[in-house]
């Protein structure tokens, strides 16, 4: 068993590093292209305005991935829902600014083309973009035998929406907003390297090790990212949402931090439950403190909204939304935990 307990940075992954670079990357564009560049570093999407064509539009767009995600895919020859993945990692990053999906771009790579696997993530993809109204326009599929390993694939995909510039996200966030969490499904599609790693260690075979619910670990791993634009665009639409945080790599307080103004601060209560899979991870040797900076821990979006609006968010949401804390007035921008 563990004698000492695992972290992401451990599996292989520093994401600290990764957030310089970003910021690195900030400092170039922001030479090169000015305002063009002023979503990269804290914004989950970037923005280029139209002022030029005579509109008060600004496209968004994003470009995601799913991670080592495919390898459980690949170990459990389960492709069905990988492309819904794609799909929600991309338009969940546009909507937290208010965007609307306009097309989708996806790019598969592999050692061999396998037409039956690569056909199943492509319909899961035209699938999963369906209720969004967004398309499929086009995307590159790249055979590199010499690259990757017999039986690998790697996706990415890119997104382009909308947003009347009037309609950005986030805005007029303050101090009594009240912050719901809407429910993750699972895993969603980060923390993999840690989750494999954990498996590679406890050697525990994914296909036959049951849940709860009486499926495979592999099948409860794989369930797929929600993409969350039909349950929240209509209260966008209403100007009833202040601001939006995606929960994916750095976690609840990694995404929400992002959102925040300068003088406040986030109060998240630690009493929503948290998913049999999350439970299960920490007790292969994680730290609560390591899950919560890796994983969604169940809430996979958070949404920030003025008091007179949550009773009719929550009503519509169901069982899906709750409570999870507040904002209140800071000397500093951050995230608690209570």
């Amino acid at each position: 068993m563990q004698e000492e307990k695992l972290t992401y940075e451990k599996s292989g992954v520093n994401i600290e590093s990764a957030n310089k670079f970003v910021n690195e990357i900030k400092k170039i564009s922001n030479k090169a292209f000015g305002s063009f560049s002023e979503s990269l570093g804290d914004g989950f999407a970037g923005f280029y305005p139209l002022d030029n064509f005579g509109s008060d539009f600004v496209l968004l767009s994003s470009c995601d991935g799913v991670g080592t995600k495919v390898l459980v895919a690949k170990k459990a020859n389960i492709w069905s829902s990988i492309g819904q993945d794609l799909v929600a990692m991309n338009v969940n990053d546009i909507l937290v600014h208010g965007g609307k999906p306009l097309f989708f771009l996806d790019y598969i790579a592999c050692s061999k083309l396998d037409t039956k696997i690569a056909l199943e993530i492509v319909s899961s993809i035209i699938e999963a973009l369906k209720p969004t109204g967004g398309v499929l326009l086009g995307g590159e599929t790249a055979e590199m035998p010499d690259l990757y390993k017999k039986g690998d694939w790697d996706l990415s995909g890119f997104v382009v929406g909308a947003v009347k510039r009037s309609s950005l996200l986030p805005k007029n966030i303050k101090s009594g907003n009240i912050l719901i969490g809407l429910s993750s499904n699972g895993v969603h599609s980060n923390g993999f390297s840690l989750i494999r790693r954990i498996i590679k260690d406890y050697k525990i075979n994914i296909l036959k090790s049951i849940t709860p619910e009486g499926i495979s670990l592999a099948k409860e791993l794989l369930k797929p990212t929600k993409i969350y634009y039909s349950d929240v665009y209509p209260f966008i639409e209403k100007g009833m949402i202040n601001g939006l945080a995606h929960i994916t790599g750095g976690g609840i307080e990694g995404n929400l931090i992002r959102i925040l103004p300068k003088n406040v601060k986030a109060v998240i209560k630690k009493d929503f439950d948290i998913p049999w899979i999350f439970r299960w991870i920490a007790d292969h040797g994680v730290s609560e403190e390591e899950m919560y900076k890796v994983f969604n821990m169940g809430i996979g979006m958070i949404l920030v909204v003025s008091p007179s609006n949550v009773d009719e968010i929550l009503r519509s949401l169901g069982s899906n939304a709750r409570i999870i804390g507040k904002i209140v007035p800071s000397d500093e921008r951050r995230v608690e935990f209570e």
